[in-house]
C-alpha cells in the first residue's frame, strides 16, 4: 500500500481567532461587570459638580438640596455647565418652579 504525503496548510490556524474571542470576551464581561457596579451605587460618583458645587459621594437627594441650597442663597439664575472631554454645553436655569425649586415666574423661564 503507498501513501500519499498532504502538505501543510499555510496560515495560523484556529489559536489566533480563540485567542482574540477569549480576549474580547473577557473585556466584554469586565465592561459590563463595571457598568453593574456603577449602577448599583446609590451615592454620585467621584469628581462630580453641579454649577460649580462638589456632589461627589453624595446621594441624589443629598444633591438635589446642596444645589438648591446654593441657588437660594445666590438669588440669581444659574448657569449648567456639563463637559466632558471635548465635549462642553451650558443651560441657563432661571428662576422658576420647575428648575431649582425656588418659585419665580408663572411662565416658562421665569417669564410672565
Amino acid at each position: 500500500m503507498e501513501g500519499q504525503r498532504v502538505a501543510k496548510s499555510k496560515g495560523g490556524g484556529k489559536l489566533p481567532v480563540i485567542a482574540a474571542g477569549a480576549a474580547a470576551g473577557v473585556l466584554a464581561a469586565a465592561y459590563l461587570g463595571i457598568c453593574a457596579w456603577a449602577a448599583g451605587q446609590d451615592v454620585i460618583l467621584p469628581n462630580v459638580s453641579v454649577a460649580g458645587i462638589d456632589v461627589s459621594s453624595m446621594t441624589v437627594e443629598q444633591a438635589r438640596d446642596t444645589v438648591r441650597t446654593a441657588a437660594d442663597q445666590a438669588g440669581q439664575d444659574v448657569t449648567l455647565t456639563l463637559a466632558y472631554e471635548d465635549l462642553e454645553k451650558t443651560a441657563e436655569l432661571r428662576r422658576f418652579g420647575a428648575g431649582c425649586g425656588a418659585g419665580g415666574g408663572s411662565g416658562p423661564a421665569g417669564r410672565p
